[in-house]
């Protein structure tokens, strides 16, 4: 997974609006002006998509796991003293991999929101991805609204929902 790009971007102060939004505003500039990037960049995306596991990602992102805490508390203290290795078919193992340092959050959340829909409309996915990749996605995306919908009905029937 190439994450140099990101790398160049992210400013050294991650609070530092002015550096986020310059350095985003120069890679739309980039690939408003050159479409072999432009064209790149997509395919690069796409194939990001295709080989990848992303049902996790779109289902597990925020969501506490079901485990008890004292559980979950080792499970992380482990995987703080032992990480666990990336598995490069999973999305969100690459994402992770991309957005490594811990406040990336910040730095991408000063980038404005019409500059990041301009970025997803400059890319123009649904050019460069032939319909069984747009169907593949789809489908992720349909399967992952299966388990968070079962999920959802599984938490109405947790004891402590059920007595309130």
């Amino acid at each position: 997974m190439r994450h140099a790009l990101f790398d160049a971007m992210r400013p050294r102060d991650p609070r530092d609006a002015v550096r986020a939004r310059s350095a985003f505003a120069m890679l739309l500039a980039l690939l408003e002006s050159r479409d072999d990037y432009r064209v790149a960049v997509r395919d690069a995306l796409i194939g990001l998509f295709e080989s990848r596991r992303e049902v996790s990602f779109f289902t597990d992102a925020g969501i506490l796991p079901s485990s008890g805490f004292f559980s979950e508390l080792s499970r992380r203290i482990g995987n703080h003293v032992l990480p666990a290795v990336p598995d490069r078919t999973s999305f969100k193992d690459c994402v992770r991999l991309v957005f490594h340092e811990p406040d990336d959050d910040v730095w991408l959340h000063q980038i404005r929101a019409e500059e990041r829909a301009r970025l997803w409309m400059l890319l123009a996915l649904h050019e460069g991805a032939d319909r069984a990749k747009r169907d593949g996605l789809t489908l992720a995306l349909l399967e992952a609204m299966q388990i968070l919908a079962t999920r959802i009905a599984a938490l109405g029937v947790e004891p402590e929902l059920v007595q309130s």
